[in-house]
Order: structure tokens, then C-alpha cells, then sequence
């Protein structure tokens, strides 16, 4: 798009004594690259003038554009603007992106509801069409601001190209995901969120990226690239020359189960050089995975582009907050005694929230008085994890389960744990992996489960030996 058009979208939308000589000095030189300073400098103005002057502008531009401008994102606003400027000016954004989006299992209906973001669900069962706007409200994850705020600042600010978001199942993973691309939509030409629960191969993953940007064409089998290897380095390239936010989610489904390493499954390799090209080509695009396990070689990727957030449970303070918000009464006693048992898990805590409610009539310390346990749906989500364990890590967290208090590292001894672990490098490998799937903790050299793991595995075990 050139400065001309973007100008005639300012025009068409500003009255005349809106903008003066500085501002559009401003713009101008924004739209080619400039800094602040450098603006400053050609205008003969102070530089924090000058910035002060263009953080109001872009406030004034976001106003009337109904959408976030900033100093990084004009030629993706203004390129949006321009495509949908001969529609009907207070349905323009909407309208457009209703014809220009496919969104995958969702009809134009369902994404007004959307509030029609500009994203591509690429989801196997895909999600409810009120889940960004409406679920957001029930969510324990909508309570607290300090990851949001965070990764936020790592796509917008830092331009980071590789995130990925690590946590138990049930910690919130997918909600704040979901959440991520209402903070940062304006940010991108394209959002795509893409769902690898029921684990697709490659070629599912670049087939519906190319169909889905408006600016690449459709693909058939006939176009497709021959090799899997040739379909990363073209998707690279679409990152490159696009602005895009990436999202893949349950990234730990095409990773190998019953396994240690966290090894790609069979013919999902290409799922790796995705990572590592994407770490060694500098992309105009953001590419966040979600993942309940840190797929093999990525923590040695770290870098001020390549970040990994793991994200926390809940303290008793946020527990404390959410169950009142709920209409339960709660201590900060009893939210902690509760808190530090889940390991704040935000799903479980929603369960049982759910259980007080709908069993005790909203009282949390009558349902405490029963005694804390997983309940049914806490259990699904617990087995859902430990299926995947490799024998050898079930064994250990068996073992893990039946002490008493944190394990020192070099108190573990082989002939106490099972007979799958013969050495002690079978033992170190076994403790990275469950580490790398958020089933441990480890502080100074001490590990341990978390007490709602530590029950669940004690009483697997026992029901184990009962039945030999």
C-alpha cells in the first residue's frame, strides 16, 4: 500500500481541522520507517514533543479507525482500511472481514458473535462461537492479568518470533491463548489458531494456512510442494513475507507418547524444522505454541526472539478472589489449604467450584469438611497426562507418590524406585521428562508431586496391589 492511499483513508475518515502539519509530518515519516528522533530532527521540534504528539494521533486514529494504531502496526491498519473503505463506514471492518476471513466451522452468524476477529479457526472440533467473548467471563484465567500482560508485551513489544506457553493440562493454557489474540489482533494482518488435538500431519497444517491468507493462492494436490521439507521452508517464507500470529495449539500431540525425550512422533519431524527454522530466519511473524510438554531441543533456543513462559497455578490470594467472584465465601485459611493442594490449578478449581455449588449450596468449607479428592472430571484430566508417561516415569511417580516429604536428587536410590530405572542416567532422564511435562516440582535439588498428583498416584498404586 502506498503513503498516498494511506493519507486518503486519514482524509476520508478525520474532518479537516483534525490534523495539522506536524501530525501528518508525523505519520509520513512513521509510515517510512523513521524514529521518533529522526522525525524530530526533520521537523525542527523536540523529540519528546514530537512523541508526545504522535501517542496522541495514534489515540485519535484509533478512535475514529475503531481499531488499535500504533507507530509498528500502520501498514497492516491502514491496508485493512483501505480494502474495506467502500463498504458501509460503521460496518466496514466487520463486513469486510466477513467476506475476506474463512473462518472453519464457523458461519457469518456465529462470527458476529466472534465480534469477528481476524482469525482463521482451524480447529478439529472447532470451538463454541461465543467461546473468546463470553467464556472469558466464566474463566478463573480472566481474574488475573500478570501472564496476559506479559506475553502481550513479548508478541507486541519484544517482536518475539517463538513463544511457547507450558503448563499442566487444566492450567489455562488454550483460554489464554485464546485471550492473547483479542489483546494483539491489531498487531497482525491474520491470526490463525490452529488445533493439533487429534494430532494432523504437516501437510493438513500448510494446506489450511495457504487456503486460508487471502494473498496465497488456493492449493491442490497438483501445487503442492513433493517433500515435507519443502512445505516448512514455504511456510517460513509466508511467515516471512506476512505479518502473522501463528497459533498451534495441544502442541504436545505430535509429540511421541510413552517415550522419554519428547520426541516428534513418526513422519511428524517436520513439526521440529518448523521450530528451527523458524529460531534461525528472522520472520515478520509470531508463531505461539500451547503444550503441556517442551517439545525436545527448544529450551536450548532460548534467545531475547525465542522465549517459553510456564504458566503458574493460582496463589491463594487469586483462588481466594475467584471463588468469591463465583458468590462462595471464602478465607484466605481455606482458599490457601485449597490452593496449595491443586497447585492452583484453574480447571480443577472451576470443578469445584462447580461441585460446592451445585452439592453443598455454595459452601466451601461443608464440601472441605468431606474431604479434598479429585473428583471425576479432576481425574479425567490427571489420566489424560499420565497415559502418556513412559513406563519408566510411571514408576517414578509411583515412587514419588509414596514419600513422605521432597526427595533430594541424590537420595534417590535405583533399587528403590522399580525395577524399569537400571542406572542413573535412566534415573536423570526419566526426572527432565517429567519435568518437561510439568508433573514435578523441583526447588533446590528437592522434587515432589503436587498433592492432588500425589493422592491420585498413591491410590492408583494401591488399587494396583489390591487386584494382584
Amino acid at each position: 500500500m502506498k503513503l498516498e492511499e494511506a493519507l486518503e483513508v486519514i482524509d476520508s475518515a478525520l474532518a479537516p481541522n483534525q490534523i495539522n502539519t506536524l501530525q501528518q509530518t508525523i505519520f509520513c515519516m512513521a509510515w517510512q520507517g523513521k524514529t521518533y528522533e529522526e522525525i524530530a530532527e526533520a521537523s525542527q521540534y523536540d523529540s519528546d514533543y514530537v512523541k508526545h504528539v504522535g501517542h496522541r494521533f495514534w489515540q485519535l486514529l484509533s478512535e475514529v479507525l475503531s481499531q488499535k494504531v500504533s507507530k509498528r502496526n500502520l501498514h497492516v491498519v491502514f491496508r485493512r482500511c483501505k480494502a474495506s473503505q467502500f463498504d458501509q463506514r460503521n460496518r466496514s471492518e466487520i463486513d469486510q472481514l466477513s467476506k475476506q476471513y474463512v473462518v472453519k466451522g464457523i458461519n457469518t452468524a456465529q462470527a458476529d458473535r466472534l465480534q469477528l476477529l481476524p482469525t482463521i479457526y482451524c480447529s478439529p472440533t472447532p470451538l463454541s462461537p461465543d467461546f473468546p467473548a463470553n467464556h472469558q467471563n466464566h474463566s478463573p484465567l480472566s481474574l488475573i492479568s500478570s501472564p496476559q500482560q506479559t506475553l502481550t508485551q513479548w508478541i507486541s513489544e519484544d517482536q518475539c518470533c517463538l513463544i511457547t506457553l507450558l503448563g499442566r493440562a487444566g492450567i489455562g493454557k488454550t483460554i489464554l491463548s485464546q485471550q492473547l489474540i483479542r489483546d494483539v489482533q491489531g498487531e497482525f494482518e491474520q491470526i490463525i489458531f490452529f488445533s493439533l488435538r487429534n494430532a494432523p500431519v504437516f501437510v493438513d497444517l500448510f494446506e489450511s494456512i495457504l487456503n486460508a491468507i487471502p494473498d496465497v493462492p488456493s492449493t491442490n494436490s497438483q501445487s503442492l510442494p513433493l517433500s515435507t521439507d519443502a512445505m516448512v521452508c514455504t511456510l517460513v517464507k509466508i511467515l516471512q513475507n506476512h505479518r502473522l500470529l501463528l497459533v498451534l495449539d495441544n502442541y504436545e500431540m505430535v509429540l511421541q507418547s510413552k517415550q522419554l525425550g519428547n520426541l516428534y512422533r513418526p513422519s511428524y519431524e517436520a513439526y521440529g524444522y518448523l521450530l528451527r527454522l523458524v529460531d534461525e530466519l528472522p520472520t515478520k511473524s509470531c508463531l505461539l505454541l500451547t503444550s503441556r510438554e517442551c517439545p525436545i531441543g527448544l529450551d536450548l533456543r532460548e534467545s531475547h526472539l525465542v522465549r517459553s513462559y510456564q504458566l503458574p497455578g493460582f496463589t491463594p490470594t487469586e483462588t481466594k478472589r475467584y471463588f468469591e467472584h463465583l458468590g462462595i465465601p471464602t478465607s484466605l485459611e481455606l482458599a490457601q489449604t485449597i490452593s496449595e493442594y491443586y497447585g492452583g490449578n484453574p480447571l480443577a478449581l472451576k470443578i469445584i467450584a462447580d461441585t460446592v455449588c451445585t452439592l453443598f449450596d455454595g459452601h466451601l468449607k461443608e464440601w472441605l469438611n468431606h474431604g479434598q479428592g479429585n473428583i471425576g472430571p479432576i481425574q479425567q484430566m490427571i489420566e489424560q497426562q499420565l497415559n502418556r508417561l513412559a513406563p519408566i516415569e510411571g514408576q517414578l511417580m509411583a515412587w514419588l507418590s509414596s514419600q513422605p516429604q521432597p526427595v533430594n536428587v541424590s537420595d534417590i536410590h535405583l533399587h528403590s524406585v522399580g525395577d524399569q530405572i537400571d542406572s542413573s542416567i535412566d534415573l536423570m532422564n526419566a526426572l527432565q521428562s517429567l519435568h518437561m511435562r510439568s508433573l514435578i516440582c523441583i526447588h533446590q535439588s528437592r522434587v515432589s508431586l503436587l498433592p492432588y498428583l500425589k493422592d491420585y498416584c498413591s491410590q492408583s498404586t494401591n488399587r494396583m496391589v489390591s487386584q494382584t
